[in-house]
């Protein structure tokens, strides 16, 4: 089914252009309760992301050397969701897709960093949509807000069980403990795992005894 995906977004992308829409500063303006901070974040999200896909699908990253691939570490406060962003993710999913397909090595392996970014199911599923040809090599999800949170970690979950990941770090995050388990429970079964980092995600002892019982 990747394989399929990937052929049909070649298809569909032979004289590719970045399409996902940049919102002009009043629609953030005017959906985020006149938060000038908020506008300037997401502009500067916006940049980023559209910066470092365009890089991504003309083979411009020296993923063999550098491969690290991150998103919202700059941002100085949490960036709350909209729904014009899911176009923007959707571009780094098919770009991911296409990794070694457009001229890159077969080789090459991306090092997934999102931080300060809220996430929503959609968001999640892209992503572990993306990374089932075994493309993704470390996943750090740090200081983000979860929508939704035992769906996006049902989702995370499938994207760990479903690829040759080496190393997954969650660290400022809040789950709940249906989602710690559940978290926990895939970690101790994917064998393939040799670097794990869970820092300060717990929402309460119970999701902690959950998480800790799955592992054990």
């Amino acid at each position: 089914a990747s394989l399929k995906t990937s052929v049909q977004i070649l298809k569909n992308c032979s004289a590719w252009q970045y399409s996902a829409p940049f919102k002009c500063y009043n629609y953030w303006m005017d959906n985020h309760h006149q938060d000038h901070e908020y506008c300037t974040r997401a502009n500067k999200f916006m940049t980023e992301i559209s910066t470092k896909i365009t890089k991504l699908r003309r083979d411009e990253l020296d993923l063999q050397n550098d491969p690290e691939f991150s998103l919202g570490d700059s941002l100085s406060e949490q960036l709350y969701h909209d729904p014009a962003f899911i176009s923007h993710w959707r571009e780094l999913g098919n770009a991911i897709h296409l990794m070694g397909n457009t001229g890159g090595s077969a080789e090459d392996k991306l090092e997934l960093s999102i931080s300060n970014i809220q996430l929503e199911p959609k968001i999640c599923h892209i992503l572990e949509d993306a990374v089932k040809m075994d493309k993704l090599h470390y996943l750090t999800l740090s200081s983000n807000v979860f929508i939704e949170s035992l769906e996006c970690i049902r989702s995370v979950a499938r994207t760990i069980s479903g690829s040759n990941l080496y190393s997954f770090v969650l660290e400022d995050n809040t789950i709940d403990a249906d989602s710690a388990q559940l978290l926990g429970q895939t970690i101790a079964d994917h064998k393939n795992l040799r670097q794990v980092t869970i820092a300060n995600c717990c929402r309460d002892e119970q999701a902690g005894f959950e998480l800790l019982r799955a592992l054990s």
